[in-house]
């Protein structure tokens, strides 16, 4: 399944946004991995992703949408998620091309 990265420019605090968590678990299989930004795993294309989510955002909020390619790295996430992004965005193929960076 493909898996996105969301990310959000919101113009007020984003407990000032009701539906959008709701909206967001609407998509697909979600994690979220920084204040505005989270993955989806989920078979929707971006642009019904961003379209299904403008509904709960504010005219002067900006949303980007982008699948998360076979090259990929991060490091300092929370805890768990490296097993959440192995899982849904490493195809056994390609295993070497994703990984998490070791603090240094």
């Amino acid at each position: 399944m493909p898996l996105y990265i969301l990310t959000l420019d919101l113009k007020r605090p984003i407990d000032q946004y009701r539906d959008l968590t709701q909206s967001i678990d609407e998509c697909g299989e979600c994690w979220r991995a920084m204040d505005t930004v989270w993955f989806i795993a989920t078979t929707w294309p971006a642009a019904q992703i961003a379209t299904h989510l403008k509904n709960a955002l504010r005219a002067n909020d900006t949303i980007f949408v982008a699948a998360v390619g076979e090259d990929s790295a991060w490091s300092g996430i929370a805890s768990g998620a490296s097993d959440w992004l192995r899982k849904r965005a490493i195809s056994p193929m390609h295993d070497a091309a994703h990984k998490e960076i070791e603090k240094q």
